[in-house]
């Protein structure tokens, strides 16, 4: 019989080789996640969750007095009494999946590299060998779970005549996850001095939950109790801290090379304020739609464009809530830095793919010794307002060139081409700008993005002949009093 147990089996990449759940939780060294953008945040989620399991916590004073060394010794404890549940193919409980469940028609089992965003199945089209189904590993496959787990995308490659409770009917279409929304959302971690304060400071404690209205308590992990569809283990997943962390939005099981998946547990929308802690939402809801604002996930703006709302709570009346980053601040004072994760995607008659434009955010947000976030988070502000007043200027310029060329059809989708690359030049260096918002010394930089938007605005403005020259000359962006220098 074929095993492969999580705890004991090496599945997890990271700097210090591949490891198991026990290894990991071992190490006295340095430890960082090496895995793609997608499998990290499923993994950092699922420990999270190990560890929320291993040490439940009620008061904040007992988190307080929680530390590495006290974490990693729950945790294996928990692994060694639980070891069971682990394994990825026990013929009764197999890890996060249902032995039962089969497909109903042999092409409806997709191959698990199917499953994986970025990889071709059925018509689509391989443009890169990347996009080739692949035999899979069982590490790939422990993480192809957790992935269907957490954020599936929708769509029909799930088997609507699959039944795991009976007397359910399901859409021929799986919903929309909650961890990935229609077009994607955007995902903020706090990062602590080592890899385990990471997680601890995505812990939740029972008087945290007690400022989280949509959540009743921490709950049971779903790999200790499954649930099914509509009854009252699913029902109690969805207000749970676990159904947060691991929402079972697909019900699956590995066969062989292939993977028989179905809809899962129903999650309320990230739209009606349900949000996971590490997502940035609105504190008030749209009147018109009656639903609640989230951040999304753009590749075309990257998450140190978008601090305004992530670190919002720190202002008397927020109009943005990260709560994970709220309740994190609230521990460490400062946090070390961000990770900010999401996958930018297209949403078409109920299916979700990778469109032309879309594609994964990924950035990770490092603060000096220095930072302190009621300085810093004013003086990011007002060097975010100077930067949209400079795009907006080349914005308008570069229409009004092209306006007085005689390209006004094309006018706006040129200014915008500028305009993007204006923002992509600039996020090169956006590392020197948190930094020199936290010791309040800008100055330096004001005349490089002045300088960077003129060039974008001779890039994309040709001035060879007269009548460009003259365009040119007289639709050139000015900056004067965005910032006192430039």
């Amino acid at each position: 019989m074929k095993t492969f147990n999580l705890v004991d089996e090496p599945w997890i990449t990271t700097n210090r080789g591949v490891l198991s759940l026990r290894s990991l939780f071992q190490e006295r060294e340095s430890l960082t996640l090496q895995e793609g953008a997608i499998d990290r945040f499923c993994l950092l989620r699922f420990l999270i969750a190990v560890c929320q399991a291993a040490c439940p916590l009620e008061t904040e004073e007992e988190w307080d007095e929680l530390d590495d060394e006290g974490l990693k010794a729950a945790v294996l404890r928990y692994l060694e009494g639980k070891r069971a549940l682990f394994d990825l193919y026990d013929p009764e409980r197999p890890f996060l999946q249902y032995p039962g469940i089969r497909s109903s028609k042999e092409e409806k089992a997709l191959p698990v590299a199917a499953y994986v965003p970025g990889t071709s199945s059925g018509n689509t089209t391989v443009v890169f060998q990347t996009n080739a189904p692949r035999a899979t590993d069982d590490a790939t496959k422990a993480k192809v779970v957790l992935q269907q787990c957490i954020m599936p995308f929708s769509g029909k490659k799930i088997d609507p005549n699959i039944i795991v409770m009976p007397g359910y009917q399901k859409g021929k279409s799986a919903p929309v996850s909650p961890a990935l929304g229609q077009r994607g959302l955007l995902h903020t971690f706090a990062l602590g001095k080592t890899f385990f304060e990471t997680l601890r400071l995505a812990m939740m404690t029972d008087e945290l939950l007690e400022e989280v209205a949509y959540v009743d308590e921490i709950g049971v992990p779903p790999w200790e109790q499954m649930p099914q569809e509509d009854d009252a283990v699913a029902r109690r997943l969805t207000r749970s801290v676990f159904g947060r962390l691991i929402p079972m939005a697909r019900f699956c099981r590995i066969d062989g090379e292939r993977l028989h998946s179905t809809s899962g547990v129903t999650m309320p929308a990230v739209t009606t304020g349900h949000a996971d802690f590490s997502e940035t939402v609105g504190t008030e809801m749209d009147p018109k739609k009656q639903t609640y604002k989230v951040l999304p996930a753009k590749v075309q703006m990257q998450p140190w464009r978008q601090l305004e709302a992530i670190l919002n709570f720190c202002v008397p009346k927020p109009n943005w809530l990260c709560l994970g980053i709220r309740f994190a601040n609230a521990r460490s004072q400062n946090p070390v830095g961000l990770w900010c994760f999401g996958l930018q995607v297209t949403f078409q008659t109920g299916e979700q793919f990778f469109g032309g434009r879309d594609g994964v955010v990924d950035s990770e947000i490092r603060f000096s010794d220095q930072f302190k976030l009621n300085l810093f988070y004013p003086r990011y502000l007002a060097e975010m307002s100077s930067l949209d007043q400079v795009s907006r200027r080349l914005w308008a310029s570069t229409r009004s060139f092209f306006e007085a060329c005689g390209a006004g059809d094309d006018a706006k989708e040129r200014a915008t081409r500028a305009q993007e690359q204006f923002w992509s030049v600039v996020g090169r260096k956006a590392t020197e700008l948190i930094h020199a918002c936290e010791v309040d010394d800008a100055e330096n930089l004001h005349a490089l993005i002045c300088r960077t938007a003129l060039d974008m605005y001779d890039q994309n403005c040709p001035h060879r002949t007269p009548r460009q020259m003259l365009a040119w000359s007289d639709c050139r962006p000015s900056f004067a009093g965005i910032y006192k220098r430039s």
